[in-house]
């Protein structure tokens, strides 16, 4: 016989609300930042317009370029001289991507913890009370999200 195990629905929705809280506070990669904020040298797609990579060093720009097959459409261009090829400085945009990676990283995290908390009370419950568990969770998150 299955020991049947309540959940109190405020317990749940306590623990959503501190995981999703503490999966988008904003938090920063400085170091991702300065490291971004060096970038000088950049290879771009001269066909699309759009920027492949950013690098310190100009050798490491050279480094990478040759790792890419099609050459002839790309070319290393200094910060300096992107507004020449209309593009707009793209470090900013390697920051909130970087920011966006961790925020789903943090999501994932949070998903994962909620699934187990919810398998870890669903075991121990028979067949009837586990579909209700799972009729009271669908209905929750249909009305929350």
């Amino acid at each position: 016989m299955k020991k049947i195990v309540k959940i109190k629905e405020s317990e749940l929705v306590n623990l959503i609300d501190r995981i999703i809280t503490e999966s988008t506070s904003k938090s920063k990669d400085t170091d991702y930042d300065k490291e971004v904020d060096n970038y000088k040298y950049f290879i771009i797609d001269t066909k699309n317009k759009k920027v492949i990579s950013g690098w310190e060093f100009k050798e490491d720009a050279k480094d990478s370029l040759d790792d890419i097959d099609n050459k002839e459409n790309h070319k290393i261009v200094h910060l300096s001289k992107l507004s020449n090829y209309g593009i707009t400085d793209p470090r900013k945009t390697f920051k909130s991507v970087k920011i966006n990676e961790s925020t789903t990283n943090k999501v994932n995290d949070a998903y994962d913890e909620i699934i187990a908390l919810i398998r870890k009370h669903a075991r121990a419950l028979n067949d009837d009370d586990a579909f209700t568990l799972h009729e009271k969770l669908k209905n929750f998150f249909n009305k929350v999200i």
